[in-house]
C-alpha cells in the first residue's frame, strides 16, 4: 500500500511537469524554462552500516537524472525540481536504495492582488531523529523518505494599505515511507494583519488554529502571536515575535506554552553576523511532536573568490505534554569555499557536535569533515573529487562509537 502511495504521488510530480511543459508551449506571453541534467558518481565507503566493529565496505555506483522547471504567466507560478536517485551497491550491502527528491511549488493568482492559492509538493529523504541528522553522516541509515503535501488557499482583504489583513486555509499531509514512522493531516486556519508603521518598521499580529490527526494522536492547537520587524541600516535587521500556544488533546488533557521567535542580523564592512533564538513546536516522524528550544549564532564572510561560514547551535529538545528535557545537542562548525581558478574550486567543512541524552544520562561526541574540489570541464560539465570522514565516540555507550570514510568521483552533466 505504501509502495502504491509512493509511486502515485512521484507519478503527479511528474504529471505536473508534463502539463506545465504542454500549456507554456502555447502561451504567448509565458516565461518558460527547462533545464534537464544528470549526475554520475562512483563512492567508496568503509562503514556502510555505521557499525562499531567489522564495518562493511562496498562501492556505490549513482545515476541521478534530473529536470528544473520554471513557468510563469500572468495567472500562475510553477517551479518543479525533481531527481531521481539510483543507486548500485556492487557488494550487495542493500539490494535496493532508489530514490527520488521533488520540490513542486505552484502560485496562483485567481483574482489579482486579492486571492491566492498556493501548492506545494515536497519529496525527499529525512532523518527519523529530530535531534540528529542522519542524512550528513548516511544516504538511508536511519532515515525514511517522506512526502508534505501543502495547499494554501488565501484572501488579502485590502492590498496596498498601510495594514494588510490575510485570511487562509492550509491543508497539509505527511506521509513517510518507513512504517515505524507516523503519517499526519493538518486542517489549518489563520488570520494575519502586517502594518507598516513606517518606511523600516512593521508589526505583525496572528492566530492560527490547527488539527492535526495521525494513528495515534489527534489534538488541537490554538496559537496567537505579535512581534516587530525594525531595519535599522543597510541589510541590517532586528525581529522579535511572541506568542502563546492552547493545546486539547481530549479528555480533558489541556496545557497551554508561551513561544517565541526572535533574531538579529547586522553586516559590517567585511562580514555580516546573525543571532537568533526560539521556542517552537516541530513534526517528530517517530512521536508526531517535539519542542525544540534554538539558540543560533552565525558569522558569513564573502570575497570575490572565498566564502566563508562559521557556526554555533544549542539546540534541547523536550516532550510536548511534559515539557521533559530529554535531548541537549551543541554543534559548532565552519565551511569555507575558494576559488582557485575560475574554473575551479575547493571546499573544506568542519564540525563538532555533543549530544546528551538526559534520560540514560550519556553522551556523545560527533565529529563531521569533508573536503570537495570541483573543475567546470565545460559550460555543462562539472567533474569533482570528495572525501568525507565521520567519527562517533560515546565512552558508556559502546555499540554507537564508529567511524566511516567516503571518497568520491563525480560527473555532472546539464544540457
Amino acid at each position: 500500500m505504501r509502495s502504491a502511495l509512493c509511486a502515485l504521488r512521484i507519478h503527479s510530480i511528474l504529471s505536473v511537469i508534463a502539463f506545465s511543459a504542454f500549456f507554456a508551449a502555447g502561451a504567448q506571453a509565458a516565461e518558460f524554462n527547462l533545464r534537464p541534467g544528470i549526475t554520475v558518481s562512483e563512492e567508496y565507503n568503509d562503514n556502510i552500516f555505521l557499525t562499531t566493529t567489522d564495518g562493511l565496505t562496498d562501492y556505490v555506483t549513482r545515476a541521478m537524472p534530473s529536470v528544473n522547471l520554471h513557468y510563469r504567466t500572468e495567472l500562475w507560478n510553477w517551479d518543479v525540481n525533481y531527481a531521481y536517485d539510483y543507486r548500485y551497491y556492487a557488494r550487495r550491502s542493500r539490494e535496493d536504495d532508489t530514490t527520488q527528491s521533488a520540490d513542486v511549488r505552484n502560485r496562483t493568482e485567481l483574482l489579482k492582488n486579492i486571492f491566492f492559492i498556493e501548492i506545494r509538493d515536497q519529496y525527499s529523504r529525512v532523518s527519523l531523529d529530530v535531534a540528529r541528522d542522519f542524512t550528513n553522516e548516511s544516504e538511508f541509515f536511519n532515515q525514511s523518505d517522506r512526502n508534505v503535501f501543502m495547499l494554501n488557499p488565501s484572501l488579502v482583504l485590502k492590498a496596498g494599505s498601510r495594514s494588510t489583513p490575510v485570511l487562509g486555509y492550509q491543508y497539509r499531509n505527511t506521509w513517510y515511507e518507513d512504517p515505524v514512522a507516523i503519517d499526519t493531516v493538518d486542517n489549518i486556519g489563520y488570520a494575519e494583519v502586517a502594518t507598516s508603521i513606517s518606511s523600516r518598521a512593521t508589526f505583525t499580529t496572528g492566530a492560527r488554529f490547527t488539527r492535526q490527526e495521525s494513528d495515534v494522536l489527534i489534538f488541537d492547537k490554538t496559537d496567537v502571536y505579535a512581534g516587530p520587524q525594525y531595519t535599522y541600516a543597510r541589510n541590517s535587521y532586528i525581529h522579535f515575535t511572541a506568542g502563546n500556544s492552547w493545546f486539547n488533546f481530549g479528555e480533558g488533557k489541556n496545557f497551554t506554552q508561551p513561544f517565541w521567535r526572535a533574531g538579529i542580523t547586522h553586516q559590517y564592512a567585511t562580514f555580516t553576523a546573525s543571532l537568533e533564538t526560539g521556542l517552537s513546536f516541530i513534526p517528530d516522524p517517530l512521536r508526531v511532536l517535539r519542542r525544540e528550544d534554538r539558540y543560533v549564532a552565525t558569522i558569513r564572510k564573502e570575497t570575490a573568490r572565498t566564502s566563508l561560514t562559521l557556526t554555533g547551535v544549542a539546540a534541547d529538545y523536550r516532550d510536548t505534554e511534559t515539557k521533559h528535557l530529554e535531548n541537549t545537542t551543541y554543534r559548532i562548525g565552519g565551511a569555507m569555499r575558494y576559488a582557485l581558478t575560475p574554473k575551479s574550486s575547493i571546499s573544506l567543512d568542519l564540525a563538532n557536535e555533543r549530544r546528551k541524552e538526559y534520560q540514560t544520562y550519556t553522551y556523545q561526541d560527533l565529529l563531521f569533515s569533508g573536503v570537495r574540489l570541483e573543475h567546470r570541464a565545460t559550460g555543462h560539465l562539472t567533474l569533482a573529487l570528495q572525501y568525507r570522514y565521520t567519527d562517533s565516540y560515546a565512552p558508556e555507550t559502546f555499540e554507537i562509537n564508529y567511524y566511516n570514510n567516503r571518497a568520491l568521483f563525480e560527473i555532472k552533466m546539464t544540457f
